[in-house]
């Protein structure tokens, strides 16, 4: 219990330090003319999108190698033998050298797992940014004179003011596949100072943002619950791919103003400074915005691996990753589902701004 408290204690440390440094980099930073991300994050663009397709293969890998070493898959006869024990291969092999999931292809395993698997490493992920950041500085100044005369006093009163505000949006898309991500993604490149194990509490998208449970349900999802593939389907027999989105929205809003006063006493006649004032308010709002599309490409292939689970399927395998020019295509599909969730978005939008 009290190394709970401890590791809460620490975590809080943490937080409070960074939200410090944030607070500090604002006030006497301050004035940025092209916002960015890594002003306060300390993390680029480049980087957070780096950080979430390292976090989303492990997330891949991690499904992967559970659902081929689980016990119950083995007891239910959803894994051979001989998939299980490549499963426990790979997942030790992975303790001491991160680079060995690389060698691992679907085509290794045999009976319902190959088939399976083959589909996971098939499902095309879309990634869409969109960032905005908004810096606002407000500066106020004040300075009152007053003509002190031998039966009276006159007071004279200016006032100065300089509010700036910059904002920029940065838009972006990334497309993946589950099997290029574990294939073709070298361990170095995710380990690069990049914290895919800590989240962010201040700035979340600079941290660990739960693909891993995103990946997870739509894997189950589609291959066990009749996950359908657009609007309108028959749940109980989809016509078209499975295909998910998700939409996550992350805002940071760091408020710091001072306001100095000095109050002078006049001695003597003539013109004297009553009072000087000073108002400075620095305001920082980041919106991080972060649409994810997945997507099965082969649907007949998918319904039948739905309804003979626990058999043998007779379905051929189904090889090796298409290759393409450009994009496979789950990739293609995960795009569009992206830019329907992205358009759905925003007639929801206009939607509430044209009500009366």
């Amino acid at each position: 219990m009290i190394q709970q408290y401890l590791g809460k204690l620490r975590n809080f440390s943490a937080y409070a330090a960074k939200l410090t440094g944030a607070v500090m980099g604002l006030y006497v930073g301050g004035c940025a003319i092209h916002p960015l991300p890594e002003d306060f994050s300390g993390v680029t663009s480049r980087q957070i999108a780096r950080q979430i397709r390292c976090e989303t293969r492990e997330a891949v890998i991690d499904s992967v190698l559970g659902y081929l070493t689980d016990p119950r898959n083995a007891g239910a006869h959803r894994v051979d033998e001989r998939s299980r024990d490549l499963g426990n291969l790979y997942s030790e092999a992975r303790k001491t050298d991160p680079s060995a999931i690389k060698k691992f292809k679907p085509a290794m395993l045999t009976g319902a797992a190959q088939k399976v698997v083959d589909l996971i490493w098939r499902t095309g992920i879309a990634y869409n940014y969109n960032l905005e950041m908004t810096e606002t500085n407000n500066n106020d100044g004040s300075l009152n004179l007053i003509n002190v005369f031998p039966r009276s006093n006159r007071s004279f009163g200016f006032g100065a003011k300089l509010d700036l505000e910059r904002q920029n949006t940065r838009i972006f898309t990334i497309t993946d596949t589950f099997g290029t991500l574990v294939n073709s993604v070298d361990p170095d490149y995710c380990r690069f100072g990049y914290q895919v194990e800590r989240k962010d509490m201040i700035y979340p998208i600079a941290g660990k943002i739960g693909i891993d449970e995103v990946v997870h349900e739509f894997t189950v999802m589609a291959l066990f619950d009749n996950l359908s593939g657009k609007v309108g389907d028959d749940p109980s027999g989809p016509k078209g791919p499975s295909q998910m989105a998700e939409q996550l929205q992350f805002t940071t809003t760091i408020d710091v103003s001072v306001a100095p006063k000095v109050t002078f006493t006049p001695i003597g006649r003539g013109l004297h400074v009553a009072d000087a004032s000073f108002t400075a308010q620095s305001i920082r709002k980041d919106l991080h915005k972060l649409t994810l599309g997945l997507y099965v490409p082969s649907g007949a292939t998918l319904a039948a691996l739905r309804g003979g689970i626990l058999r043998d399927l007779g379905v051929s395998s189904l090889g090796a990753l298409a290759s393409a020019p450009v994009r496979t295509q789950g990739e293609e599909g995960a795009l569009a589902i992206v830019n329907q969730a992205l358009l759905l978005r925003l007639f929801q939008v206009r939607a509430q701004i044209l009500q009366p």
